[in-house]
């Protein structure tokens, strides 16, 4: 008898995102439970360096990315911050894709799992809690230079 078939969806974030006014307190972050504690540090260090690389231009900190003054660098980037506004991944982006109501009652089915990939978080668990933040994939600081 051969093993259950796992299947990995990966998805897009999404450029639309819900702001809010109260922050949901972070809770333990289920993508750690999903990747080895080395796969993890280093999502967390990269994190930190696309953050870093967002706090030090100017370009991505004012107009269509002043929210992104208001990033902290809490748990989401390994840090302790507990300050920022966060809300899990599912919530914050509004697309279709996310909007779709019966799609997101299959993301936790056993042997399914769907990870989303964000212009500054990387891989993320639909339930990991996230900021309010504008960066796209083709923005410099999402794919390095």
């Amino acid at each position: 008898m051969s093993p259950p078939q796992r299947k990995l969806f990966l998805i897009p974030c999404c450029a639309s995102k819900k702001p809010n006014e109260h922050s949901q307190s972070p809770t333990s972050e289920p993508l750690e439970q999903l990747v080895s504690q080395v796969a993890y540090s280093a999502i967390l260090k990269a994190r930190k360096d696309v953050l870093s690389r967002v706090r030090q231009n100017k370009k991505y900190l004012s107009n269509d990315y002043e929210k992104n003054q208001r990033l902290e660098p809490g748990p989401d980037f390994g840090g302790h911050h507990a300050s920022g506004l966060f809300l899990p991944a599912r919530e914050r982006y509004e697309g279709r894709l996310y909007s779709n109501a019966p799609a997101l009652s299959s993301w936790n089915n056993p042997g399914t799992q769907i990870l989303i990939l964000s212009a500054l978080y990387g891989p993320l668990h639909p339930l990991s809690h996230i900021q309010d933040y504008n960066l796209e994939m083709r923005d410099s600081p999402a794919y390095g230079v």
